[in-house]
């Protein structure tokens, strides 16, 4: 599924991932401009905080930028960047747990 497309610096209300999904997936930053993408969850109070693991934001970089992550139930989620430009799949991670 593509999570951003070309053409916007935020996940599309529409392809928000919402409360029900949870579970191992990847990210894969298909195009890539100048400007890095962050994960972000959506706080309590409606805002959209940058996701991190351990301190360390979870961005790409570059096109061919793989993130392995972690989503948890009822949280929702979407990717940010500063200007449009690039595209980012996510696909469920099969990870043995």
């Amino acid at each position: 599924m593509i999570l951003l497309q070309t053409t916007e610096t935020a996940t599309d209300d529409a392809r928000i991932l919402g409360k029900e999904w949870e579970g191992y997936y990847q990210l894969l930053c298909t195009v890539y401009t100048s400007h890095r993408v962050r994960l972000q969850a959506r706080g309590e109070n409606g805002i959209w905080l940058d996701a991190s693991v351990n301190g360390v934001l979870i961005e790409l970089q570059r096109a061919g930028d793989v993130a392995d992550v972690r989503l948890v139930r009822n949280t929702d989620y979407r990717l940010w960047t500063e200007t449009a430009g690039a595209e980012v799949e996510i696909n469920k991670h099969n990870l043995r747990e």
